[in-house]
């Protein structure tokens, strides 16, 4: 079964000025006011998980990038932000990551989830009924496999399975990128805690417009 992708942009000079394709610039995908719906909806009672803690849809979805999948590649050098203007991503090169995720469905580059959380790009409908739906078994896989002691995580395409990846390719990739290895409950009390820090433009940075026409 061929993963479904999400959060991959065209590449500018392959995508033809005469010919745009829809949905391959996260420029044309922000969307202020479902982030701000996002972030003030909270949802409760998550039952089996975090009793004690109330989640925003966005801290979910923030979530369900960064920690319940398992990667399902990774390249020796970092993607970048398609907002030319982005500071953070400037500063930080290691910020758009080098991996590519997978949940055994749909599958993600790292840097996915700082489009999300700096730039209000609103990911497809369909996915973020897919993180909705999913949410509660990605938990429940992610307490597996630290159970197990598996520690990262690769995607075998063979078996559709997750496997322990070898301690060479681990180590690269913790070095190198973004990820790291956290307890599920860490990994959820630090989404619980995440806010998106408001300014006098709204959510957008200035130093991360989203009228980045560059």
């Amino acid at each position: 079964m061929s993963l479904i992708e999400v959060g991959f942009w065209a590449i500018k000079n392959r995508v033809s000025e005469d010919a745009p394709i829809p949905g391959l610039d996260p420029r044309d995908s922000v969307d202020p006011e479902w982030f701000t719906i996002a972030h003030n909806i909270r949802i409760t009672n998550i039952s089996g998980i975090t009793p004690e803690m109330s989640f925003s849809v966005l801290q979910r979805l923030v979530w369900y990038l960064r920690f319940a999948g398992v990667i399902e590649s990774y390249e020796h050098g970092y993607s970048y932000c398609r907002f030319q203007s982005c500071k953070i991503a400037r500063e930080n090169v290691k910020v758009m990551g080098a991996c590519t995720f997978t949940d055994g469905i749909y599958c993600w580059p790292e840097g996915y989830c700082h489009y999300i959380m700096y730039h209000c790009v609103k990911p497809p409908q369909k996915f973020l009924n897919h993180v909705e739906n999913n949410f509660r078994y990605a938990v429940q896989s992610a307490r597996d496999r630290e159970a197990q002691s598996m520690g990262l995580c690769l995607w075998n395409t063979e078996s559709m399975q997750a496997e322990s990846m070898p301690k060479c390719n681990s180590e690269w990739i913790l070095e190198h990128t973004n990820i790291r290895l956290v307890s599920v409950n860490s990994s959820l009390v630090e989404m619980h805690t995440w806010t998106p820090v408001i300014n006098s433009v709204g959510w957008i940075d200035k130093s991360c417009s989203a009228g980045d026409s560059t």
